[in-house]
């Protein structure tokens, strides 16, 4: 029996450890660049919210009204 598993362990398998330890990096780097993108996705995602919110009318004519009307006022000692 001793030499069955000497010869299985020494000789057929030697192959499958480096190929273990090849797939658990490329796990992790492939781990990493998932979070990578998917940091770069929720940036995106904000931006994207962002912008539908600043195109909104209502937002647009707040603006127009805050730059046109107490943005000269501002300055001056108004409260």
């Amino acid at each position: 029996m001793g030499d069955v598993t000497r010869v299985f362990s020494t000789t057929s398998w030697e192959w499958l450890e480096p190929l273990s330890w090849a797939s658990q990096v490329a796990l992790v780097l492939l781990t990493i660049a998932v979070v990578f993108a998917a940091l770069h996705q929720a940036s995106a995602l904000k931006l994207f919210e962002i912008l539908k919110f600043i195109q909104d009318e209502n937002f647009r004519k707040a603006r127009r009204t805050v730059i046109v009307n107490i943005g000269p006022v501002a300055g001056a000692d108004w409260w």
